[in-house]
């Protein structure tokens, strides 16, 4: 099913994409994103620092990675291996009752939550379900419009998954206020 695989493909360069240059951005974005990194749980500057040089550049990887057919496998299994770290890291700090900034795509966005981890695991089942796809078609495209249809149902969603914190304050329960008057 090459319509799968193509779809699949969009959402995570959109992701990706979006992800690194968002933290790479700029020198503040890259420190916003590095201070997230050890307030996650890596304690050593160092360390931090790796990971926070790391993670955009494995991004970036995942991408070039993706858009070739001949390279399309390896590109899925990348975004996998950063997905479920993502997962796990944001899995710990939820455990150990830290209030982190999500800086996924290198704005402040809300603190990291259950709706990041299902997030993650959606995309994480992305990668999965784009790899069988490439698979099942054997590495053939579909038609134009199919292609073209395919490629922004992936891009349309991967904006959707960037603006979840957006959307989730947009249509979610609005906050109850209370007043000394109104009890």
């Amino acid at each position: 099913m090459p319509e799968l695989d193509i779809a699949c493909r969009a959402l995570l360069v959109t992701i990706f994409a979006v992800a690194a240059a968002g933290k790479l951005r700029g020198p503040a974005a890259f420190a916003e994103f590095r201070a997230t990194v050890r307030a996650m749980g890596v304690r050593r500057p160092r360390l931090a620092a790796l990971v926070a040089r790391l993670v955009p550049v494995a991004e970036a990887a995942a991408v070039v990675l993706l858009v070739p057919s001949g390279t399309v496998l390896i590109g899925y299994g990348l975004g996998l291996l950063l997905l479920l770290g993502f997962t796990g890291g944001i899995a710990l700090t939820l455990r150990r009752g830290r209030v982190v900034r999500c800086r996924c795509f290198g704005a402040g966005g809300s603190p990291v939550s259950v709706r990041h981890l299902v997030r993650n695991t959606l995309l994480a089942l992305t990668a999965v379900a784009g790899a069988g796809g490439h698979l099942a078609a054997g590495g053939t495209l579909p038609g134009p419009l199919s292609l073209l249809l395919a490629t922004a149902g992936g891009a349309l969603a991967a904006t959707a998954l960037i603006r979840l914190d957006d959307l989730v304050y947009l249509f979610g329960r609005p906050a109850e206020t209370t007043t000394a008057a109104g009890r």
